[in-house]
């Protein structure tokens, strides 16, 4: 019976890191494109200090991020763990395991940079045909509703709120 053979956890297996990724992982698509951004002129921070170990690589920081928010890892914490369990994660930072506030402080740090760099992964991710960016998901957030009669609207009464508003603003404007 092929399902009860196991093998021995003892055992050696003599393979590369790059070997046990798929040839179609996202975290390749992933590392392509961080590997294709100039850092300096996305104006991220990096953090540096004479003393101690080097910074790390912030091209390894951000395909963390991107690979971690594709994949709904959103707390530092648990991209620290993921860099010790996740073999696309391990391959992605080349081994290293930052720490979670380093993680935590290069997103603190670079914030906008990031946002920037998530849009631009994501318009080239369309560009490129991987993405549709024909779903639109939405978190669980429960809001409190009010839809009373008053508050339906038909698309007749919307059009005429809406060129209400319109008039407003152009009033506003004139000021």
């Amino acid at each position: 019976m092929k399902n009860s053979e196991r093998i021995d956890r003892n055992q050696c297996f003599i393979t590369s890191l790059d070997e046990m990724i798929d040839e179609n992982s996202k975290v390749r698509v992933i590392d392509a494109y961080v590997r294709s951004l100039d850092i300096e002129k996305l104006v991220y921070h990096i953090y540096t200090n004479k003393v101690g170990r080097p910074a790390y690589n912030p091209q390894d920081l951000i395909g963390l991020y991107l690979y971690s928010y594709m994949s709904r890892v959103m707390s530092s914490r648990m991209m620290e763990q993921q860099t010790y369990i996740n073999l696309e994660i391990m391959w992605l930072l080349h081994g290293t395991h930052p720490d979670h506030s380093t993680i935590a402080a290069f997103r603190r740090k670079n914030a906008e940079a990031l946002t920037n760099t998530f849009h631009d992964f994501t318009k080239t991710c369309m560009d490129l045909g991987l993405i549709g960016g024909k779903v639109v998901s939405v978190d669980g957030t429960k809001l409190h509703a009010n839809n009373s009669k008053k508050r339906n609207y038909s698309a007749k009464s919307l059009s005429k709120k809406i060129e209400h508003i319109d008039i407003q603003i152009a009033q506003f404007f004139t000021l």
